[in-house]
């Protein structure tokens, strides 16, 4: 028999789907109480269980979100980080190399030069070039909770020992790169076996609060259809 492996995402799954259910339906008491077939009862009350409902429904959510946040986290992070680029050609891994230019001409370009211009100047060697260079990214990861990118400038021609090369990180501010970081949870969601497990209660949790607020303005799903 199968088994849900985590209970905090079965538990809101669940919860969700009654309030799902409950609009889809068009459930509601039919007066102004409600009789328990179980034990003799009458809920005089019925307005109470719309509280106690949704505050098991976001009680379920905080347990579930405290339980699946530092997964979700870690296993994305992993899921985008980069320290290897097997096709130098893609569009990504040439977006990657422009960025890393314009840091380096920005942030780095003139001091490194004027650096290799004095080395040379004080012994200079035959094939010496101070404008051409290439760009590798080496890797692109979070380090340090910031979404980073590792680079380094390596010049054409002879080379000077402990000059011909220089390193540079770029770390991304929080805004920065929303459309990555929006595809890359796109394609961990969908990729990772074990994603629907924390991407479908929040589907379902959205959904319910959605139901939740149609049923308190008196929209059923028969006005809708």
């Amino acid at each position: 028999m199968y088994s849900e492996p985590n209970l905090h995402s079965r538990n809101l799954k669940l919860i969700s789907l009654f309030f799902i259910l409950y609009w889809l339906l068009g459930l509601k008491p039919m007066d102004e109480s409600i009789r328990l077939l179980v034990i003799n009862y009458e809920i005089s009350n019925p307005s109470a269980l719309k509280w106690v409902s949704y505050s098991i429904l976001f009680y379920f959510a905080w347990r579930f979100y405290l339980n699946s946040r530092r997964r979700i986290r870690t296993g994305y992070r992993k899921s985008v980080s980069i320290h290897n680029f097997p096709n130098k050609e893609s569009r990504f891994y040439k977006k990657l190399v422009s960025l890393a230019d314009e840091h380096y001409v920005k942030n780095k370009k003139s001091e490194f030069e004027e650096t290799r211009q004095s080395k040379f100047d004080d012994n200079p060697v035959e094939g010496f070039n101070n404008e051409l260079y290439r760009i590798h990214v080496s890797k692109f990861s979070y380090e340090s909770e910031k979404l980073t990118l590792t680079y380094q400038v390596q010049y054409s021609g002879t080379r000077l020992a402990g000059n011909d090369f220089t390193n540079g990180v770029i770390k991304f501010s929080s805004i920065e790169w929303l459309l990555f970081k929006f595809i890359g949870f796109f394609k961990f969601s969908i990729k990772q076996e074990d994603a629907p497990d924390y991407l479908l209660p929040w589907v379902l949790f959205t959904l319910a609060l959605v139901c939740g607020v149609l049923t308190k303005l008196g929209i059923s799903v028969n006005c809708i259809g």
